[in-house]
């Protein structure tokens, strides 16, 4: 993997660490306090944190050591002298943070279904340009669709759908 691809694996992790952790600290400081069938309300999103939680450090962890070594490597080989400098932050960093953003947003105005399939196709071109069209799309919409019906069947969360409300479906 390449020096920008490695950097931006970091920073995003990095970034959804962040997020993961402040959600985190909310689950366990939220008044709301239901159990259903047994379960406390917040005891499976803390399970999902936690989780998020060691995959980013993970990734974060690996990406910095791999970094440290290919530094090394170069160090070793004379001829990497002459590389380009390549950006403090990476396009595809600041398209992706852009984006999360954009995805949060667009719960309250289009609905999750909606803006899941637009944020996974976009994010997938965005890190993989050479996938065909028809490929992400339908990658998209089956995964979105897939968490849609996993959660609101098999959990009973109810998602935000103002565009299929106002038309009555």
């Amino acid at each position: 993997m390449d020096k920008q691809k490695r950097l931006t694996e970091i920073i995003m992790s990095a970034f959804i660490l962040a997020v993961s952790t402040y959600l985190l600290q909310i689950a366990y400081t939220s008044k709301i306090r239901t159990k259903v069938q047994g379960m406390n309300s917040m005891a499976f999103p803390k399970a999902i944190l936690y989780l998020l939680i060691a995959l980013c450090l993970y990734v974060a962890i690996t990406g910095v050591i791999n970094l440290k070594k290919e530094k090394s490597l170069r160090r070793l080989d004379k001829k990497t002298s002459d590389q380009e400098k390549s950006p403090i932050i990476a396009k595809e960093v600041a398209l992706s943070v852009g984006l999360i953003i954009l995805y949060a947003i667009g719960w309250q105005f289009i609905g999750f279904i909606l803006s899941s399939i637009l944020f996974v196709f976009v994010e997938s071109r965005i890190l993989d340009p050479e996938k065909p069209w028809w490929h992400t799309m339908l990658v998209a919409a089956g995964y979105t669709l897939l968490v849609y019906f996993a959660f609101s069947m098999g959990f009973g969360v109810t998602f935000p759908e103002p565009i299929f409300a106002a038309i009555g479906i």
